[in-house]
């Protein structure tokens, strides 16, 4: 379990990081839905929304259907390989996403 978004990023500068896990802040999360303009093909997503009080981060899930109903600052603990986003910076492929506690 790495502490913070500034370590992940620092694993990512040296090289593949394994697999990793994180205990975040839940902001939001999107639906998104379509068809893909190249290969004509139905595609749907999340697009999760985390903090680590400082910074934050977005996280993309392809298997999930529906949106994260949580509400907002939520500790959730998270599991998966780090990868580097398309717009620079971290973002993770999730294994796993759990809420462990509500805030509010």
């Amino acid at each position: 379990i790495i502490a913070n978004l500034k370590l992940a990023e620092n694993l990512m500068k040296k090289g593949n990081p394994p697999e990793v896990g994180m205990i975040l802040l839940y902001e939001k999360s999107e639906f998104k839905h379509g068809v893909s303009k190249k290969s004509g093909r139905p595609w749907s997503n999340v697009t999760i929304t985390l903090s680590d009080g400082y910074q934050s981060f977005e996280c993309t899930d392809w298997n999930m259907k529906a949106a994260l109903g949580w509400s907002k600052n939520s500790i959730v603990y998270i599991r998966g390989t780090l990868e580097t986003a398309w717009k620079g910076g971290v973002t993770m492929k999730l294994e796993e996403i759990e809420k462990v506690e509500d805030i509010n």
